[in-house]
């Protein structure tokens, strides 16, 4: 019955002095361990982190030197061809030296063709023919078919005024355009590269290359070509980043080159994703 049933009362274990040293001893010892635990977890975690970010930032600094080659090269060829061809140098020199020494009249000189040139009448129609058709134009377009993703190749004089194409373009004076002024530089010369838009009609993403024409140290006629890297590109687009992550090419001016998504191409990249993105950088070109 439950008055048979005994109570016995929980009695507290006495702990002798030598075995609670022990038991604090012990657990004395445990706490450097786990120290050491988790300080090694962390620097395990920084190294694997630190080698992460090492080989990206490699990464970036092979394809951006990739990039920069491929593109440096296709400016050696062009400009090269056109250096040592004598009769576009020769077309070059005879083109600025057709203009006067007064600048209303130098103007009057290029804005009479340009507006000519976008009329659609005769005359303006054999103004496009002569400068498509002309033996550096034949020689451009024959350029332009052998060096693969080049679009358009085309030359102006010093004060900008279209002596050649490899086909039609939209206007004949040139020197108003941002690539012509950059590549001018005040007289000094630079090689200019745009950075990269994609056209819709084509499903090209493309770059303007413009290339100071220099005669003895001095800058006589600025060619254009209007170079496709969507090949260059393709194998950019495979790069993955664990199973989660993301890869974006920016270009110096902080515009997508490629996006996983996030903008398109030549579209400035938003304040808040570079604030969330790890930047990897390297450089390739001139």
């Amino acid at each position: 019955t439950d008055a048979d049933k005994q109570i016995i009362p929980f009695l507290p274990i006495k702990w002798q002095l030598s075995q609670k040293l022990m038991l604090a001893m012990g657990v004395l010892s445990i706490i450097p361990l786990l120290v050491i635990y988790v300080l090694i977890s962390q620097l395990i975690h920084y190294q694997i982190e630190t080698q992460a970010v090492n080989n990206l930032t490699r990464s970036a600094i092979i394809e951006s030197g990739r990039l920069g080659a491929i593109f440096n090269e296709e400016v050696r060829v062009i400009r090269t061809i056109i250096l040592n061809d004598p009769v576009i140098m020769d077309t070059i020199r005879r083109s600025n030296s057709g203009y006067s020494n007064n600048q209303a009249q130098v103007f009057q000189q290029l804005s009479d063709p340009d507006n000519t040139w976008q009329s659609g009448t005769e005359v303006g129609n054999a103004l496009v023919t002569r400068v498509t058709q002309n033996d550096v134009a034949l020689r451009l377009a024959s350029l332009r078919n052998q060096m693969d993703g080049h679009a358009e190749i085309f030359i102006t004089d010093r004060y900008g005024a279209l002596i050649a194409a490899s086909h039609q373009i939209s206007d004949y004076f040139q020197a108003d355009e941002i690539w012509w002024q950059e590549s001018w530089n005040n007289g000094n010369g630079t090689i200019y590269y745009s950075s990269p838009l994609f056209d819709e009609s084509s499903g090209t993403t493309a770059i303007t290359i413009a290339i100071p024409i220099m005669d003895n140290g001095n800058v006589i006629g600025i060619a254009k070509t209007v170079y496709d890297i969507t090949a260059v590109l393709n194998d950019l687009q495979q790069f993955e980043l664990n199973q989660t992550g993301a890869v974006h090419l920016i270009d110096a001016n902080g515009c997508f080159i490629v996006s996983d998504g996030l903008g398109d191409v030549g579209e400035i990249v938003p304040y808040e994703i570079l604030q969330n993105t790890q930047i990897f950088s390297g450089s390739g070109s001139e």
